[in-house]
């Protein structure tokens, strides 16, 4: 690795098949691991997969690198099946004990689907819910495309295309806060989503997603808002109109209105002085 990395420029290593049976093995790894990363100066970062077996995962190894830890196939008429749902249930979960900017959050192909397989499973297809929305499950987290680009048909790219480029215009403000699980635990039949809040500028972003069977509205309660200080809300994502779309609202409570189901609106929010 370390020549691959002095000779070629290879930066990131995805780890995968581990079996860690004995403490031993668990040693031999970590001495690989931070080795590489010592030698290279820290220009060498691992990508750990948790999908499966005896690894390294949500609380060790972490200062390596990051998680690849999600189910995404949606081609197969094997395993689990990709599920929006799944998907967001399962981060949000993660949220509460691990930080956010860890984990990477895959994004399969919607046009790739085996809609047998989910017949047969008495699954709903995942592509009840619009490709846009698989995408911005990833907003908060790093979004990692598993799919063949060659096969991908135009639409689709140009929807991943413009949720990326979202994503990557305010992935470093969104990481430099904390990143909590907001509203209620997806399933439940409300709304939910995240928030990164940077605590010494007291501002942060919110992102709201509404399931199928969730309501239309509903009042969040943030976290670590100021009671009796001012917010402004300004609408950053999917609304494409010029117009600036900005409410105001006194201390953590948050009224949002998402009208269709299976759709997800972000949000920036500032203190007013």
């Amino acid at each position: 690795m370390l020549e691959l990395h002095r000779q070629y420029g290879f930066r990131f290593f995805k780890i995968d098949n581990i079996r860690l049976k004995t403490k031993a093995a668990e040693d031999n790894l970590e001495q690989l691991l931070r080795r590489a990363r010592t030698a290279s100066d820290g220009g060498i970062y691992f990508n750990l997969d948790a999908t499966n077996g005896m690894r390294p995962g949500y609380f060790m190894f972490l200062e390596y690198g990051n998680i690849f830890l999600e189910n995404r196939y949606v081609c197969h008429n094997w395993g689990v099946g990709y599920h929006p749902e799944h998907t967001l249930r399962n981060f949000w979960q993660l949220a509460s004990y691990v930080r956010a900017q860890a984990l990477q959050i895959e994004i399969p192909d919607p046009g790739s689907i085996d809609y047998e397989f989910y017949r047969r499973k008495k699954l709903a297809p995942p592509d009840v819910y619009p490709p846009d929305y698989w995408a911005a499950i990833a907003m908060f987290a790093n979004p990692l495309l598993w799919l063949a680009p060659s096969r991908l048909q135009p639409r689709h790219a140009a929807i991943f295309r413009r949720i990326i480029a979202c994503h990557r215009q305010y992935r470093q403000e969104i990481f430099a806060g904390e990143i909590f699980p907001l509203g209620s635990r997806p399933g439940s039949g409300e709304l939910t989503g995240f928030q990164s809040h940077q605590f010494a500028a007291d501002r942060g972003f919110i992102i709201v997603y509404r399931e199928l069977q969730a309501p239309a509205a509903a009042t969040l309660h943030l976290r670590y808002l100021h009671p009796h200080h001012i917010y402004r809300y300004r609408e950053l994502a999917p609304a494409t109109l010029p117009d600036d779309r900005t409410t105001e609202h006194t201390g953590n409570l948050f009224p949002v209105t998402l009208p269709a189901p299976g759709s997800w609106q972000m949000f920036r929010y500032d203190p007013v002085t």
